[in-house]
């Protein structure tokens, strides 16, 4: 997808030929009037120009402000027909990308944008890698980026939040233990233990016992109370195989 270039001016729009200009590198440019998106938030955007006037200079630095609150991490390219040093420094401290006089000069111009470009194509991918990093922390071993594990996590904070049983199903080696294990660790229980069973290694006739315990005198050879799996879980997370 090309880059898209949103264009917002005060007053007078920005030189046609400049426009051309962009759009022959292969960028997509919109250009809107500061008035009409007033109290609206700006279209979505990979770099923005604020093309601003002389007598329209201390507007366009408080949109400049306003505008790097609202839209993180996208850059700002600063045009206006005011010279001088003192007026360069005050919008790259209020967050401006890049900083031309009007006219621009056409290659300045190319290249500020193709910048700017390029660092609000770094920015999301470092929010993706933070993302990832915040994940693999949180679950361990559970790495992924495509959108079927985003949804995955999204569930596994979900269902934590719930004490209602949960099923997970997959074919063996799929990482159901490790969504468990994530469930738990984001859950209220996390604090308690985590108990693994493998019902497939239990015999039938043992399994209740296993799970459950029993008192001692229960039955023959009960010499001694038992505590089961699930009371020892009691207020943890108690997670069966086959």
């Amino acid at each position: 997808m090309s880059a898209r270039v949103l264009v917002i001016s005060f007053r007078e729009k920005l030189d046609k030929k400049v426009v051309s200009q962009l759009t022959k590198e292969g960028w997509n440019v919109r250009e809107e009037l500061q008035d009409e998106l007033r109290g609206q938030p700006a279209p979505a955007s990979d770099v923005i120009l604020l093309n601003c006037g002389q007598e329209t200079f201390e507007v366009g630095r408080d949109t400049l402000t306003r505008l790097k609150s609202q839209e993180e991490g996208v850059p700002v390219v600063f045009l206006t027909r005011l010279s001088g040093v003192d007026h360069a420094v005050e919008i790259m401290k209020s967050g401006a990308f890049d900083y031309l006089q009007i006219p621009p000069n056409p290659e300045k111009l190319k290249l500020a944008v193709g910048r700017a470009i390029r660092a609000s194509e770094m920015s999301r991918r470092i929010s993706l890698l933070e993302s990832q990093v915040g994940w693999e922390d949180r679950m361990d071993d559970i790495v992924g980026i495509s959108p079927q594990m985003q949804e995955i996590f999204q569930m596994v904070k979900t269902v934590a939040r719930s004490n209602a049983t949960v099923l997970i199903m997959g074919e063996s080696g799929t990482g159901k233990e490790l969504i468990a294990k994530a469930i738990h660790r984001h859950s209220d229980r996390s604090p308690n233990k985590f108990i693994d069973i493998n019902c497939g290694a239990i015999p039938r006739e043992l399994l209740e016992n296993e799970l459950f315990g029993h008192e001692r005198g229960a039955f023959t050879g009960a010499d001694r109370q038992y505590v089961g799996s699930c009371e020892r879980a009691h207020g943890g997370t108690l997670f069966w195989t086959r």
